[in-house]
């Protein structure tokens, strides 16, 4: 009898402590893999603009935000006609977003993506 009620304990704390770090590993990857979108809109000056040839071609702007905070970082542009019209030192009003693993705003030297762009 207190054979059986000793195993019967056994099994059941190996069962709870199985069941909490599942739980726990589980929480723990959730929170790993949460992505946080962004978006902005600001007046930028082109400083460069090149392609990357590699697989399709890719567009890019290096840009820098002409307010403050006066923070530098690369457009993709995914029209090839966008690209060709935008001029080097030229000014912009561009609205831009980007994906981050935190929830930090912070836009400089991040990579982000074109979704609307007009001349000032």
């Amino acid at each position: 009898m207190k054979l059986s009620r000793i195993l019967l304990l056994i099994f059941v704390l190996i069962t709870g402590m199985v069941f909490i770090a599942l739980f726990v590993f589980w929480n723990n990857a959730k929170e790993k893999s949460e992505v946080f979108y962004h978006s902005s809109t600001m007046n930028i000056e082109v400083i460069d603009k090149y392609k990357n040839d590699r697989d399709t071609a890719t567009y890019f702007l290096k840009s820098k935000n002409s307010n403050e905070p006066f923070q530098t970082f690369v457009i993709e542009v995914q029209d090839e006609n966008v690209w060709n019209l935008v001029e080097v030192n030229g000014q912009y009003f561009v609205n831009v977003y980007w994906e981050t693993e935190s929830n930090d705003i912070n836009i400089q030297d991040k990579a982000t993506l074109l979704l609307q762009i007009d001349k000032l």
